[in-house]
């Protein structure tokens, strides 16, 4: 029956949607999923138009393991234990002869992280963490994911909370990136984080984004020696962790040295070089050439950043640049699998669903997944339909059912839908989603 009023459709609807509700779940802000349910109500005429394949989407994701809400909590090696400070082991870092995972904002979180571990990377930086609101964040232990998180609760209660940065046994080493602006508040944030839960903490000071620079963190510590040095012999005074720090180039080689020479001295035990001067964007080639000179000045490990894409490039730019160690950014969003090491190749849209499904294990904020799994895809210049629904899109189990069709619609070689133009609607979406460059 159409109308809204006759009782068997009433009981038959109110069924449905607690089905559904109860499949759903609940995510990490405490918004409620509901998979594959859309119901669009015509006030006007009463009627209701139902767009339920119950049976069709319910048999596929049950088999495929989408909805087992076991795939939907953790993974297996963290689902047995209880996060605990003892159980992370110091790490001595060592930042020579290393493929490093770049800072990358909304992207380098938990699940990110600990797949480009697996996929090869050495060490993997975090996003950046704002100074101030890693002060005003409170530490947790998420016994249900085996993680601990650094949680800010909102004042309206409710269940309302925002994970600022979270982290797992598995998750080493892991340096934790901070946007400071001075030695005041680098101190309050090296207190409010647990030295157990990290390995090295980096200060940004490449950054030329508009927020970052009118704080006074990023790039724009790059013109301001004295306020660089108190920042940096805070936190290597009070710091029981290696610290680095990630610069770009400045106005001339002499200057660079000289910059770099200070943060030597103060007692930074590496710098990451990003080989592009501040007002320069990813799409300007990076500047390879000038590297060698500035490795020359220090004696500290000197990681190189900036066009690296996949292993094959490592090799070539460490000889070229003269840094034992590189650092990824881009090459590790668009395809972790090829980005550290040979003989982990993967499909980009193999390694996105995957990205997904971790996602889904460890609740990762799901405006942060959609940002990355859009940006996994940027470089295309022809993107398909598939692409477009995603935009649209607002349920991961949704992303993960697109994902799963355009893979076998390849497999099966059928004809690709009609492409839409990147430059035209995806990349202006991403970017409006983004709101952001990474910094590499």
């Amino acid at each position: 029956p159409n109308s809204f009023q006759h009782p068997f459709f009433r009981l038959s609807l109110a069924i449905r949607c607690l089905y559904f509700l109860a499949v759903g779940g609940f995510s990490a802000n405490g918004q409620r999923h509901v998979p594959f349910c859309r119901i669009q109500i015509v006030s006007a005429g009463c009627k209701i138009k139902e767009t339920i394949a119950v049976s069709t989407l319910i048999s596929r994701y049950l088999l495929s393991g989408h909805l087992r809400r076991s795939d939907r909590r953790r993974p297996d090696a963290v689902r047995t234990r209880k996060f605990s400070t003892m159980e992370r082991p110091a790490v001595e870092l060592d930042y020579r002869n290393k493929v490093c995972l770049a800072p990358m904002v909304r992207t380098g979180t938990l699940p990110f992280r600990l797949m480009c571990r697996e996929y090869g990377a050495d060490i993997v930086w975090s996003e950046e963490l704002i100074d101030r609101k890693v002060c005003t964040t409170k530490r947790q232990v998420n016994e249900k994911l085996g993680t601990v998180e650094y949680v800010i609760d909102k004042p309206s209660g409710g269940g309302n909370r925002t994970v600022v940065w979270s982290t797992c046994p598995q998750d080493r080493p892991t340096v934790i990136q901070i946007g400071t602006g001075s030695g005041e508040w680098a101190l309050k944030t090296l207190n409010a984080l647990d030295p157990n839960d990290y390995d090295g903490l980096d200060v940004n000071m490449g950054c030329p984004e508009h927020f970052s620079v009118s704080g006074g963190m990023g790039s724009a510590l790059l013109k301001d020696p004295k306020r660089t040095e108190d920042i940096v012999k805070t936190l290597v005074r009070n710091s029981t962790k290696p610290i680095t720090c990630k610069i770009r180039l400045l106005p001339t080689i002499e200057q660079t040295i000289d910059f770099m020479k200070m943060l030597e001295q103060c007692g930074a035990k590496a710098i990451t070089i990003h080989a592009r001067y501040v007002s320069q964007r990813p799409r300007v080639p990076a500047h390879t050439q000038l590297v060698p000179e500035l490795v020359k000045s220090v004696s500290v490990p000197v990681i190189y950043n900036g066009d690296v894409f996949t292993w094959k490039d490592i090799e070539r730019l460490k000889q070229e640049s003269g840094c034992s160690s590189v650092m990824v950014g881009r090459g590790a969003l668009w395809n972790m699998s090829t980005a550290f090491v040979e003989g982990k190749e993967k499909p980009a849209l193999e390694v996105c669903r995957e990205y997904v499904r971790r996602c889904l294990e460890y609740e990762n904020p799901i405006s942060f997944t959609k940002y990355t799994v859009l940006r996994m895809f940027e470089n295309l210049p022809k993107k398909g339909l598939w692409y477009q629904e995603i935009i649209r899109s607002k349920s991961e189990l949704i992303w993960l059912d697109i994902i799963d069709r355009e893979i076998e619609r390849i497999r099966q070689g059928l004809p690709d839908v009609p492409p839409t133009d990147a430059s035209t609607t995806g990349r202006i979406d991403a970017k409006k989603l983004a709101g952001l460059e990474d910094d590499e």
